[in-house]
This record gives C-alpha cells, sequence and structure tokens, in this order.
C-alpha cells in the first residue's frame, strides 16, 4: 500500500527519519482484548466483529432458582413471573 497515510505511517514508526518500510494490512478483531502489531508492521483498516451477548426472554411459573446458562443464553432480556392465584409468596 503506497497511499500518503501509509507513508506518513511509515515516517512516524521510523522515528520522523523516513525509517524503514512498513507493512499496512487490515486487521479482524473478533474477541475483546489488545492487539499490538507486530514491529514493521501496522494496522489499518480495523474491522471489530466483537458479537454482543445472547439474552432470552424467560416465563417462570413455579419457585426455583433459574440460571441463563442453563438455557443456553449469557443472560435475560426480560422475566415473568405467573404467580397462580392461592399462592404464597415470600419475599
Amino acid at each position: 500500500m503506497s497511499s500518503i497515510k501509509a507513508m506518513a505511517l511509515a515516517k512516524i514508526v521510523g522515528g520522523g527519519s523516513g525509517g524503514g518500510d512498513v507493512t499496512v494490512e487490515a486487521l479482524t478483531a473478533t474477541e475483546n482484548k489488545t492487539y499490538t502489531a507486530p514491529s514493521g508492521k501496522a494496522y489499518g483498516p480495523v474491522t471489530v466483529n466483537v458479537p454482543g451477548p445472547t439474552l432470552i426472554t424467560k416465563t417462570v411459573t413455579d419457585s426455583g432458582t433459574y440460571a441463563a446458562s442453563s438455557d443456553n443464553a449469557d443472560g435475560y432480556s426480560s422475566v415473568t413471573v405467573n404467580i397462580a392465584d392461592g399462592d404464597e409468596v415470600n419475599y
């Protein structure tokens, strides 16, 4: 890539003296972490593709503890609690 952007980047990386050649390559980030370009390389453009959490809705009709992980989800976007008439509810 021999664009003005790449040449300016090479100058910066080379300490302002025009420095050595710098290879600019694309990067696709697929997880949350720090990406550091190897010596002599730079990233541009950078595409970020980190999926958000998997959320589901849940309807609860029985007392108990419900874990999203048992439903193959990361969490609940909403929970509906259906309590039949006459049932005792303790808080």
